[in-house]
């Protein structure tokens, strides 16, 4: 396994494509992102305590799956469920994004 870490921000241009006003994503290998503009949930925080290197920053995973660009939508979701894997915090987000708004669990 091979780890490149980037200190900058990348060129959109090697991943991004504009076509006919859509938006398209496509990479290559596992990315880790480093989102440093929102810290991590308390709770998140504390069901890893076993992690002691957590910079408190918001850390995560992403993997492209299959040969398609995956189109990304002007809200921020994506066409191609199952074209991208998250991991780590974008996976503990995800949860709260899985179930309806008025969802009460049965007794």
């Amino acid at each position: 396994m091979v780890k490149l870490f980037y200190s900058r921000p990348l060129n959109t241009s090697q991943f991004v494509t504009r076509l006919n006003g859509n938006l398209y994503l496509k990479f290559d290998d596992t990315w880790q992102v480093t989102y440093r503009k929102e810290r991590k949930d308390k709770e998140y925080i504390e069901e890893n305590a076993l992690q002691n290197n957590d910079s408190g920053y918001q850390e995560s995973t992403i993997s492209m799956v299959g040969s398609q660009p995956v189109m990304i939508l002007p809200n921020g979701y994506y066409i191609g469920t199952y074209s991208l894997i998250t991991g780590v915090y974008w996976s503990y987000e995800k949860i709260d994004k899985m179930l309806p708004l008025d969802f009460k669990p049965s007794k």
